[in-house]
C-alpha cells in the first residue's frame, strides 16, 4: 500500500477461534451473541422462536455430513418467557422457513420436545414431552437417511424418545445449537456444554410414568397445579 499502517515488530494480538459459525436466523430481536467459555458456549439470544412457518433465533452451526448422533448438556437458559427454547438443531440452510429437525428445552415447566419442519415455509410440528433437569439436561438429535430423531435424558446415558420426522434433507446440512428468548424486549441465555458424539452403550428407556406438572395445554403458560372440590354428601 502507498499508506500503509505499520505493524511494530513483536507486536500481539489476543483471540478466540470458535468452531461453530454464528447466525441469527430470521433476523431475531434483540440481536444475540456467542461466548466461548470452559467446556462449551454460553448463547445470548432473542427472536420469537423456532417453529411456526417462519423462525427467528441465534444460531450456532458446523457443515456435518451423512448421518451422526450427537448430544448436549443444557446447564442453564434464563427466564425471559416460559416457551424461551434452546438445544440442538439441523438445518437444510440458514433461511428463516427452511427445513429442520431440533431437540429443545424450555426453563422451566414447559418441558422439553422434539420440533421439524418437513417443507419450506410449512408450519413446524411438535412432539413429545419430557421434564427440565438443569444443570443436567441433556439433549440428543440423531440422524439416520432423512430421519431425524429427537431424546431427552436426565443422566446423558438413558435416553426417552420424544419425536421423529422423515425430512428430505441434502447429505449435507448445518448441526448445531440454538436459542430464542420468544421475546423480542428481551434475550435469553442458554449456556451450552459437553457437545458429543453419542457413545456405543447409550440407551433408550421408557418414558417416566408419572408426568411433571406442566401447563394446561401448549397454548398457553397457565398451569393448574391442585384442584379444590367439596363433593356431594
Amino acid at each position: 500500500a502507498g499508506a500503509s499502517n505499520r505493524i511494530a515488530p513483536n507486536s500481539k494480538a489476543t483471540f478466540t477461534a470458535v468452531s461453530f459459525t454464528p447466525a441469527a436466523v430470521g433476523n431475531p430481536q434483540p440481536p444475540g451473541s456467542i461466548t466461548p467459555v470452559a467446556g462449551g458456549y454460553d448463547v445470548r439470544a432473542g427472536g420469537i422462536g423456532i417453529g411456526g412457518i417462519s423462525d427467528q433465533f441465534q444460531y450456532s452451526y458446523q457443515s456435518r455430513s451423512d448421518d451422526f448422533d450427537v448430544k448436549i448438556r443444557l446447564e442453564s437458559l434464563s427466564l425471559s418467557d416460559a416457551w424461551a427454547e434452546a438445544g440442538l438443531v439441523a438445518r437444510e440452510n440458514a433461511d428463516a422457513d427452511g427445513r429442520f429437525a431440533a431437540i429443545l428445552a424450555t426453563p422451566s415447566i414447559s418441558g422439553a420436545f422434539f420440533k421439524a419442519r418437513t417443507a419450506i415455509a410449512q408450519s413446524a410440528s411438535i412432539a413429545g414431552s419430557f421434564p427440565v433437569n438443569y444443570p443436567e439436561m441433556w439433549l440428543r438429535l440423531q440422524r439416520s437417511g432423512n430421519n431425524f430423531t429427537g431424546y431427552a435424558s436426565f443422566d446423558g446415558e438413558n435416553w426417552v424418545r420424544l419425536g421423529s420426522a422423515v425430512i428430505s434433507m441434502p447429505s449435507t446440512v448445518l448441526l448445531g445449537f440454538g436459542a430464542s428468548s420468544h421475546n423480542s424486549a428481551q434475550t435469553a441465555t442458554a449456556s451450552f456444554r459437553d457437545f458429543l458424539p453419542v457413545g456405543p452403550l447409550e440407551t433408550v428407556v421408557p418414558m417416566p410414568r408419572v408426568e411433571s406438572l406442566g401447563q394446561s395445554s401448549r397454548l398457553t403458560s397457565l398451569v393448574f397445579s391442585e384442584i379444590m372440590y367439596r363433593p356431594l354428601p
